[in-house]
């Protein structure tokens, strides 16, 4: 009985232990989370991109309090590849590949439907436009292309470290 008790006990101590460490809010936009149209390749285009928006129910606007001077991190390949950028209000930007430490100046501006439009030194252009916001913590479904024609439509999990802190 003592035996059972304490794989009982261990086994619960386990489960806490691996418990998730991120927010309420980034588990409810995780959860929720609509990746309907994602994918890369040629066929993966703007006009692809604007109709997965549709498909997830649409797109909130962006405004400058949100990104201007604000701390904004995000990964891929389930985390493994960490991602920071900080936009300026002077329309320049820094985006760095915190895996990698490489920093790469980029271009914003805000599009006229409240989307966001990045670019890097190389020439290839993101779009963001936001689907979810929950508190400091986005859905954000995105389009990338690069000067050589690789194409990109993902969604994303992007918080704002910077109002996290305030």
């Amino acid at each position: 009985m003592k035996v059972l008790t304490s794989v009982s006990l261990l086994s619960i101590a386990l489960l806490a232990g691996c418990q998730s460490t991120s927010s309420p809010e980034e588990q409810t936009i995780r959860s929720n989370l609509c990746t309907m149209g994602d994918g890369n390749g040629a066929e993966y285009t703007s006009e692809k991109f604007e109709q997965a928006v549709l498909d997830c129910g649409g797109y909130e606007i962006i405004t400058d309090d949100m990104v201007v001077d604000q701390e904004l991190m995000f990964s891929f390949s389930n985390g493994k590849k960490q991602r920071k950028m900080v936009l300026m209000e002077d329309g320049t930007g820094q985006y760095s590949m915190l895996d990698k430490g490489t920093v790469q100046n980029i271009t914003w501006a805000f599009l006229d439907n409240g989307s966001i439009h990045l670019e890097f030194e190389d020439g290839a252009q993101w779009d963001w436009k936001l689907i979810a916001e929950e508190g400091n913590v986005w859905a954000v479904k995105s389009y990338y292309a690069d000067k050589d024609g690789y194409r990109d439509i993902m969604t994303m999990v992007v918080t704002n470290k910077t109002a996290m802190m305030q």
